[in-house]
């Protein structure tokens, strides 16, 4: 295992010396609805009032 660390830091310092960096993990927040907003985006099952796939909301 000291191998293992001995690389992984050298890498780590090989990256800090290039003003590069690691990218962390994302997070994912689940906002609660309001009635007329799922209203509006349909239900939890996927029944979309929207028909045209062009108008459908942006999941993220």
């Amino acid at each position: 295992h000291a191998i293992k660390q001995d690389v992984l830091l050298k890498v780590i310092e090989i990256i800090q010396q290039n003003n590069a960096e690691f990218a962390y993990p994302t997070s994912t927040m689940h906002l609660q609805t309001v009635p007329q907003q799922a209203a509006m985006l349909g239900d939890n099952l996927g029944n979309n009032p929207l028909k045209n796939p062009a108008e459908q909301p942006l999941s993220g």
